[in-house]
């Protein structure tokens, strides 16, 4: 892994493009740490180039949305940490050139609602981590079923009231961390 500390000190915040990554990191990396980089927004194809890519981390940034081609390319993709950012909405398309996703973070934002399809095509995800966000409700098929293997379940949510439709249709989710949701 490459360290970009001196990017840090050079921009006070920016939309993330693939050009800027091009310096920062080899074209094989297998992890992308681009945490607390004032990012405001990532260009649709930015990562494209890292195609061998398994973690990404783009936490405490100020990103508010995604672009349904923010993660095209990362067909090896395990690992996607979102968590301290500024995000608002997840759209339906968001994640569904993931296929190989497992773990999904996208802890201590400002989720209001989450598009029930933005789950699609995850069908490797065990690990989702939405809590400390602004959510109240989920629709009912938010988690759907992807195929027949579930596995067991570690569901948290607490302190707020909060609705979620029928948490028995997850598939392979392990680990589903709700709490601390309006």
């Amino acid at each position: 892994l490459v360290s970009c500390g001196i990017f840090r000190e050079c921009v006070a915040s920016f939309d993330l493009g693939a050009a800027d990554l091009e310096d920062l990191f080899e074209e094989n990396a297998t992890q992308i740490d681009l945490s607390h980089r004032n990012i405001t927004s990532i260009l649709p194809r930015a990562f494209e180039r890292f195609a061998r890519l398994e973690e990404l981390t783009l936490t405490g940034n100020k990103l508010r949305s995604l672009d349904s081609s923010s993660f095209s390319g990362l067909d090896h993709l395990r690992a996607l940490r979102l968590d301290y950012n500024r995000l608002v909405v997840l759209d339906a398309n968001v994640f569904v050139e993931l296929p190989a996703l497992e773990t999904l973070s996208l802890a201590h934002n400002e989720l209001t609602q989450v598009d029930p399809d933005v789950f699609n095509g995850l069908d490797k995800l065990v690990s989702l981590r939405l809590d400390n966000n602004r959510l109240t409700e989920m629709a009912d098929n938010t988690f759907k079923v992807y195929n027949n293997t579930c596995a067991a379940m570690c569901i948290i949510y607490s302190y707020y009231k909060f609705t979620v439709g029928n948490i028995k249709e997850v598939s392979k989710l392990v680990d589903l961390n709700l709490s601390h949701n309006r």
